[in-house]
């Protein structure tokens, strides 16, 4: 849960900083992540057989992609712009995952 709240905060603070105009609410911003670790998750699975980073690329990838499809669907915001902030939330939530998993395993 605080996993899926750091995330929307996350993408909260990307779309208000990149497109300044657009408000992204709090409950709109935890269902794409929601969506987007899912989709990732999926995404992972099947190149799963070819070693944990090769999935984890492939699984950011793809959830990026959808995840700036869907930001410019909803929010109206241009493909480019809806594609740097998909880019940029994967980074940073790869990075709050990996973070609390190695806080886990301490």
């Amino acid at each position: 849960m605080l996993g899926i709240l750091l995330n929307a905060v996350v993408l909260i603070v990307l779309v208000k900083v990149i497109n300044e105009d657009d408000d992204l609410g709090l409950g709109t911003a935890a269902g794409l992540a929601i969506g987007t670790s899912i989709v990732s998750f999926v995404a992972m699975l099947p190149f799963a057989a070819f070693g944990l980073i090769p999935a984890i690329i492939a699984g950011a990838f793809i959830g990026s992609l959808l995840l700036g499809i869907a930001i410019s669907a909803f929010l109206g915001i241009e493909i480019k712009r809806s594609f740097i902030i998909a880019g940029l939330y994967m980074v940073i939530s790869t990075g709050i995952g990996i973070a609390m998993l190695s806080m886990r395993g301490a």
